[in-house]
């Protein structure tokens, strides 16, 4: 019982960790995205 409730936490622990990490490469692609449309339009 124990290790099936080890192994359950691990993969609620990495299923967050991989949640939050399309999260930020989501956000860095959006910012890369509105800086180069910015650079497009100063010029």
């Amino acid at each position: 019982m124990t290790v099936a409730e080890r192994f359950d936490h691990i993969i609620l622990v990495v299923s967050l960790c991989s949640l939050g990490a399309m999260m930020i490469i989501a956000l860095c692609g959006l910012v890369m995205g509105s800086d180069a449309q910015w650079n497009e339009n100063s010029r």
